[in-house]
Formats: structure tokens, sequence, C-alpha cells
């Protein structure tokens, strides 16, 4: 099974006494060991051409973050100001940061200039303008990645970003813009191009061919004269959330990139440096979310729980991944550790004096009071895009775990630490 691969089975029996003995109701937890297994494998199928950004949109817990930043060669992907700060803080060399996303603010564009990052992902001649002045200002050459919006075949993305998106320009605009950039833009550096098509990519074939095509336009633009010292491949690796969903083959992945790459021009491998985004494939399968069974009722093949959380505090459960045609992945913890079975979980919970089901069924071992249901590969997009606050939940509790050991990296929240945030006024009698 998924969870077992990359080190679960060695700390679940340290994380169940951990929360039967602090009275846990739910929270997310991370083991670290496995952290450690899948960023040496993605680490280990690519060339040296690559280089790994670490996309903190996909977790941004500040330890998750120090530990990839410190154990890791990896560079960051960020898309706000306050994970640019994050990225920066947690040891990420701000030249190995990507700012990606439409919509950057003068501020933010302002901050990632004064940071000095690896490269701005322009998203329109806009961006490109305001930068164009901030160098000005600054009397200094900004670096720059142009998004290119391509209009070549994407295959086994399972959440677009190509096509017709707000994301990027036409493969027309880029070429022009390239071509008159420095007449045009003379405090812009042109280092290279961006292409990010798609997300949740479960078929090694389909992964590579997406990143061979942005290879082909970098070879391209340089047939054309026009060449790159970076290009962004996006990535868009996926982990499987359903039961009937199979893992990325990655050695798979990694026999046809390298088969790709083998006829890929030397002078273009040996002066541009290839990046791939990787949030949800590296921090996806190492996390989960548990939540404390607070009864049972065994039917056959089937049991009926009700647990101590709201699909508030987990986001797949409330968005478009979950469905109650398909069986999320997930398991039992319980006092011998990790537990797998096949019985059909329905999951209830109550809120506002109301019964009511889970938006999806699990597949796990019988359970009984006490015990944790675990909804695996949650830690990617898991509380980073929760409604944590919905019904004053309240950020919920993440631990982390290795080698037997487990510590609270982030206390649970609750609305009195809302309300500490607010400012009040007096209104007069």
């Amino acid at each position: 099974m998924i969870f077992s691969i990359y080190g679960y089975a060695d700390n679940g029996r340290a994380l169940f006494q951990y929360c039967k003995s602090r009275n846990v109701r739910n929270c997310y937890y991370y083991d670290f060991d496995a952290v450690r297994s899948r960023t040496e494998e993605i680490a280990s199928v690519l060339s040296p051409s690559f280089k790994v950004l670490f996309s903190l949109k996909s977790n941004s817990n500040p330890q998750l973050a120090e530990y990839i930043a410190r154990e890791t060669p990896f560079g960051a992907d960020v898309s706000s100001a306050s994970e640019l700060d994050l990225a920066c803080s947690s040891g990420f060399n701000p030249s190995d940061v990507f700012f990606v996303g439409p919509g950057k603010s003068l501020e933010e564009l302002l901050l990632a200039v004064e940071k000095g990052v690896g490269g701005v992902i322009v998203e329109s001649l806009t961006e490109l303008k305001i930068l164009d002045w901030l160098g000005k200002e600054q009397n200094k050459k900004i670096e720059v990645l142009l998004r290119v919006n391509p209009s070549y075949e994407i295959r086994g993305v399972r959440m677009a970003m190509g096509g017709v998106t707000q994301f990027g320009m036409d493969e027309e605009t880029v070429m022009k813009t390239f071509l008159d950039g420095a007449k045009n833009y003379p405090n812009i550096e042109f280092a290279g191009v961006h292409i990010y098509v798609g997300t949740r990519i479960l078929k090694a074939e389909d992964a590579v061919w997406n990143i061979a095509q942005v290879l082909n336009f970098v070879k391209m633009l340089d047939e054309k004269g026009i060449k790159c010292k970076k290009a962004d491949v996006g990535g868009g690796l996926g982990i499987p959330y359903y039961d009937d969903e199979s893992p990325l083959d990655i050695s798979l992945f990694k026999e046809l990139l390298h088969e790709y790459l083998a006829s890929y021009p030397e002078s273009i491998k040996r002066s541009c440096m290839f990046y791939l985004e990787a949030g949800r494939y590296i921090v996806g399968p190492v996390g989960c979310f548990i939540a404390r069974v607070d009864s049972v009722i065994q039917i056959e093949n089937c049991q009926e729980i009700e647990v101590e959380a709201t699909p508030a505090l987990h986001a797949l459960s409330e968005g478009s991944i979950l469905t109650r045609n398909k069986f999320f992945v997930g398991s039992t913890l319980c006092e011998d550790g990790w537990k797998q079975g096949e019985k059909s979980t329905d999951i209830f919970y109550k809120l506002n004096g109301r019964r009511l089901r889970w938006p999806s069924r699990v597949k796990c071992a019988a359970l009984k009071k006490g015990e944790y249901i675990v909804f695996l590969n949650s830690g990617a997009y898991g509380p980073a895009t929760s409604p944590v606050w919905k019904n004053l939940e309240g950020y919920p509790l993440e631990l982390a775990g290795s080698k037997g050991l487990i510590s609270e990296i982030r206390a649970q929240m609750t609305w009195k630490d809302l309300a500490n945030e607010q400012l009040f006024f007096a209104i007069s009698q």
C-alpha cells in the first residue's frame, strides 16, 4: 500500500500513543523519515541538468520548509510575498527561488526584486513593463522567465493550467517579446521560459511528454538565436487519492526522461538549467490527516463511524477531488500502529446539532472507539487550503515523526486565538 513505502510504519505506534496520551481529537501528521526518502527519490531520477523547486503553496509549515531547505539542494517556488518571506527565512537561497503566478502586486514585485530572486515568472506584458520600471528605479537588471501558454497537446493532467486560462502569454507574444526585448525592456534580463500545463499527472508517459514539449520549445528558441539559461518545465507529478488510482511509476519516468535527454542537444544541456516544480509529489504522500473515532457500528463488510472532526479541516473533502462514488486512500491507526484493511467505511460527524456524512468513503481495517481513521496522501494542500475557521474549528494541530519520536510542530488554534488578533471598538450607549 502507498503509506508503507515511505516510512509511516516505523512511527505509527509512537504516534498513536502520543495522540492517546494527549487526548488528540484530530491532527495532521508528517513523517520526516519519509520526507527524506521522497526528496532523495525525486532528486535521483533527474539528470544533472535539472533542479527541483519545492512549491511552498503545497504546504507552508515552516519546519517542513526549513527541513527541505537544509537537507536538500532544492530551490523554492513561491506565489506571494508571505511565501517569499517564508522561503528566505527557512534558508532557501533567494537565487534559487522563483516567484510565480498571475496578478502579482507592485509591492510583491518590488519585494522579489529586493530579495534578488532567481527569476520572476512574468505572466503578462503589463507585469513586464512594471518590472522594467522597477529595474530602472533600482538601477539593476531584473531576471525574468516568460510564462508561455502553449498551443501544443497537453496530456494526462487532472487540473489544467494551459489552454484558455489566465496563466501566461501565447507563443507568438513570447517570441516577439524575446526578439524585441533589448529595445523595449532595457532593464530586463530575459533568462528563459516557464511552461506549466497542469497537475495531478499519474502516468509517466504523460509527464515526460509534457516536459519534452517544453524542452522542444527551448530548442526551437535556440535555433532562432534566442538562448535560454533557465527553463521552468513545470512538473505536475501527481499522487493517487483513490484506491483505484496507481502511483506514478517513477522508474519508468526516469527511463523515459533520460531516453529523451540522450538525443537532446548537449550545448543546451550545458548552458540551460531546467527546473521541475514539485510540491504535491514531495509532501503529499508523507502526510496524513487523522481523526479520532467516537462511535462505531459494524455491518458485515462495512462500518459506520462517527469522528471528532469536520470536513472543514481537510480541504480535499470539500473540493472537486472527493466524490461519493470512490474510496479515498485510507488506513487505521491503533495500538499496533498503522493497520490496513478492506472495510468500506462511511464517516459521519456532528455539526450544528445534525449528523452529517463525510463526502467520501474510506477503505480501512475495522475500527474501535478511541482509534483513528487516517486519510492518507494528505500532506499537500491539507491545512494550507482548508477552510479551517469554518464553524470556528481553528487551525489544526500538526505533528511530525522521525525515528519513533513524535513532536508538535504547530499547536492547535482555537477561536480565542482568532479573537486575540481582532481589533475591537467600543460602541457608545
